[in-house]
């Protein structure tokens, strides 16, 4: 894939968690049930704006912000979307700096998006040893 067109993103995307087998079931552990605060319940996608975005989560809640830019991938160096929690303008304290979140994203089809979520205070130094896969497309009213 390609990293997408930032201006391209505006607006709300919806997004689903991708089952990376028996082996691998603490992505979707963490993000449904531990990375949602105050209210939310299930992970629905992202919004993003000019150079920045935010999780989606149901009820409808907006939380653990980052930053937008384009820059090599931690896997293979090759340009991607870089979601950036640790960003002090525009980043999550303790999602950015203390858990180490960061995703990456790839458009693989007109309107379809495939990132990669990784944390590396869960990792245990590995790097990206702790990776949840997620599929984002355009949500049915891009303005939410």
């Amino acid at each position: 894939g390609t990293p997408p067109d930032v201006d391209a993103l505006a607006g709300a995307w919806d997004g689903e968690l991708q089952f990376l087998g028996v082996l691998a079931p603490i992505g979707g552990f963490i993000t449904h049930n531990l990375f949602p605060v105050r209210g939310g319940k299930r992970w629905l996608g992202k919004h993003f704006g000019a150079g920045a975005g935010i999780n989606r989560f149901a009820p409808e809640v907006r939380r653990h912000p980052f930053a937008l830019s384009v820059a090599p991938s931690a896997f293979d160096g090759r340009p991607s979307l870089v979601l950036d929690y640790s960003d002090p303008q525009r980043g999550s304290t303790f999602w950015g700096r203390v858990v180490g979140m960061r995703d990456e994203v790839r458009l693989v089809a007109p309107g379809v998006y495939v990132g990669l979520g990784s944390l590396s205070l869960t990792a245990f130094g590995l790097g990206f040893g702790n990776c949840s896969a997620f599929v984002l497309w355009p949500a049915a009213d891009r303005s939410r």
